[in-house]
């Protein structure tokens, strides 16, 4: 497939986020938008290739735009996350030709809905028997129509990320997807066997990514990131909860009574650490 060669821009979003800035830090701002869509996340010394004899005046100005990756590459958040919200919209829209046009209106959502507003996880699929069932029906989301096959445990984890992120973009289309293949990393990260969806495997996938979720949240270059985000930095992300719990010794069945700690809370505790390899570090 071809490089997308459009995303969506938002003016009014534009005209407040860069309202105390110069014209001339504005085109500065503007020049390394167009090079990171074009290039992706940029390392230093191509920023400074790009705004030339400029970089000295304007970078002060405007680096507080863009974050940095492990890898010290920097990116804007916002354009990471309309690039994926497009991608998406992409990507259904080539299943949606494949299949004849867009699929129809799914007769369980709510109707009443606006374009700008959510889908409420609770009427997003229909309640089954069994939640670790498959089912065919197809989600809403901002950007048009999707068909997925989300399970018990998608949902379940989403909405737990929700309770703790109230104030996060949720689109169920984007979000949906990436839930499932964190779900399916965590399987493959905890070393599981068979399918994320298996009845043995949820509850330690969950545990997992009840422990994720707060170290994304305090993290001071995670914590801004949505789902998708998370889904494709899942690595990284893993990778600085590791080396959070080396720095923690494991917790003795000594400590725990004098920490008033129940033994079933120490048992999980030092089960995890000797998961990661982390004992006795």
């Amino acid at each position: 497939m071809a490089k997308d060669p459009a995303m969506l821009w938002y003016w009014n979003d534009w005209i407040g986020g860069t309202m105390t800035m110069s014209r001339f830090e504005k085109g500065c701002y503007m020049d390394i938008m167009g090079a990171m869509f074009n290039s992706g996340p940029l390392s230093l010394e191509k920023i400074k290739r790009v705004l030339g004899t400029d970089f000295g005046q304007s970078w002060p100005a405007i680096q507080g735009k863009f974050k940095k990756t492990d890898d010290d590459l920097f990116f804007n958040e916002r354009m990471e996350l309309e690039r994926e919200r497009r991608k998406t919209f992409i990507t259904k829209q080539s299943e949606n030709g494949k299949k004849g046009g867009k699929p129809k209106r799914n007769p369980t959502l709510n109707p009443t809905l606006k374009p700008n507003e959510t889908q409420p996880l609770s009427q997003a699929i229909p309640i089954v028997e069994n939640r670790n069932e498959n089912t065919n029906e197809g989600i809403q989301g901002g950007t048009g129509e999707t068909e997925f096959r989300p399970v018990g445990i998608v949902p379940d984890m989403a909405e737990q990320f929700k309770l703790e992120n109230p104030e996060m973009y949720f689109n169920q289309a984007e979000v949906f997807p990436a839930v499932r293949e964190i779900a399916e990393k965590i399987k493959t990260w905890m070393n599981l066997e068979g399918a994320f969806t298996d009845p043995s495997n949820i509850p330690e996938i969950k545990s997992r990514w009840a422990e994720l979720i707060p170290h994304v949240k305090a993290h001071q270059h995670f914590r801004s990131y949505s789902l998708p985000q998370i889904n494709k930095y899942f690595s990284s992300i893993t990778q600085s909860f590791i080396n959070g719990r080396k720095q923690q010794p494991a917790v003795s069945n000594q400590q725990a009574g004098t920490n008033g700690k129940s033994a079933g809370v120490i048992k999980l505790a030092n089960s995890l650490a000797a998961n990661l390899g982390l004992a006795g570090q």
